[in-house]
């Protein structure tokens, strides 16, 4: 008789067990969409910057390449192009990372955000040293808060995802 009544009490332990398991998984679950959210949104704020920067630049190119006489103006903004373009590639890939949620894309797109911040962040020095126009501080200081943000978020994404086992 005591036999029973101690399996059953194993049984409902173990219920109980499972049950604390699998609410703990749909909180972790809840945790990693919020941050897959997060991420997602500010790569999506990237990818409309960088596709700004990427089609003003290459009009400026475009427009402007006959009053280029210098060929330093020149080329800083095939520079700055190329940049632009990287970027935006690494946001796409950053996209394919999030949607499949691949650790090898997610961890380039923080990698390279890591670069970019201290890139971003020499730039808006050199602005603000420079003296620039305040519109381009505010761009760039804007840049630089989404890149930060992001890889905040991505981070927190990736960990979620390793965490949990998926990837």
């Amino acid at each position: 008789m005591d036999k029973k009544i101690i399996n059953h009490c194993n049984k409902n332990d173990n219920n109980c067990m499972e049950s604390a398991n699998l609410q703990d998984i749909r909180i972790n679950q809840e945790s990693t969409l919020n941050c897959k959210a997060a991420a997602a949104l500010l790569t999506l704020i990237q990818f409309i910057t960088s596709t700004i920067q990427v089609l003003d630049i290459s009009l400026n190119l475009i427009f402007k390449i006959h009053l280029f006489i210098h060929y330093e103006i020149l080329i800083s903004m095939f520079t700055l192009w190329t940049l632009s373009m990287i970027w935006l590639i690494f946001t796409v890939l950053m996209f394919a990372g999030i949607i499949f949620n691949n650790d090898i894309l997610i961890l380039s797109f923080i990698l390279f955000n890591i670069i970019f911040t201290f890139i971003s962040f020499g730039l808006l020095i050199l602005l603000i040293v420079e003296k620039s126009y305040i519109y381009s501080i505010f761009y760039l200081l804007f840049i630089f808060i989404v890149v930060l943000l992001t890889i905040n978020y991505s981070w927190s994404f990736f960990n979620k995802l390793c965490n949990e086992n998926i990837i």
